[in-house]
């Protein structure tokens, strides 16, 4: 274990197993406070994105000094975002997302996660259309940014806000793959109350005492 130096752990762009499962079979199977011990040792400066207090301790632990947090504020009343979009967030697994280049008109090549929606699923492997940029693409709905009305065409980049209108599960749904440890919608600053009690809990029953342990 001590050989492990990830870098970062990123929810829309990590290629590897899923990130919110291997918490949630850490969670069950084992203590995972007795192998994080072995890593704090790490004195990188990273950030990690998180969904809830267990990755956000476990996230320190492996050396991070800060984490971020996208998916779980999109759950949130206050996010601008549009309701099916909201809902889509809370009802759906890390499986459910993919990391692609689909949504690249006028910003191509940039890969991104999001939901495996109908529309998603008949598209991938044709990214290159996408990232074409073409100005003949189909109308897929219509949003409101700083006032403007802005025509969406097929794979824009531009996830539906509150007050989209048009083919919503066309558009790009960006969630990462915390978003399975996301099951409702709440207040950011609750979220961000249960995520810090939460987080301080964890480390004075778990981490610590092992810690104490190890040390002795």
């Amino acid at each position: 274990m001590t050989d492990v130096a990830p870098d970062q752990t990123s929810v829309q762009s990590q290629p590897g197993p899923s990130y919110a499962a291997w918490l949630r079979i850490m969670a069950v199977l084992y203590d995972p406070f007795v192998w994080l011990g072995e890593l704090i040792g790490m004195r990188r400066r990273r950030r990690a994105l998180v969904a809830d207090a267990r990755g956000l301790v476990a996230a320190l632990a492996l050396g991070a000094e800060a984490v971020v947090l996208g998916t779980r504020f999109v759950a949130t009343p206050e996010a601008n975002a549009h309701a099916l979009y909201k809902h889509k967030l809370v009802t759906a697994t890390e499986t459910d997302t993919v990391r692609t280049t689909l949504f690249g008109h006028g910003w191509p090549d940039a890969p991104h996660r999001t939901l495996r929606t109908p529309f998603v699923e008949a598209w991938l492997g044709q990214e290159a259309r996408g990232n074409a940029s073409r100005p003949d693409e189909p109308v897929v709905g219509q949003t409101q940014i700083a006032g403007q009305t802005i025509t969406v065409l097929r794979f824009m980049g531009f996830p539906p806000n509150a007050a989209a209108t048009g083919d919503i599960e066309s558009m790009d749904l960006l969630m990462g793959q915390s978003v399975g440890l996301v099951h409702e919608i709440k207040p950011a600053a609750l979220i961000i109350r249960d995520l810090v009690e939460g987080a301080r809990q964890l480390i004075e029953q778990r981490l610590t005492p092992t810690l104490v342990g190890r040390q002795a």
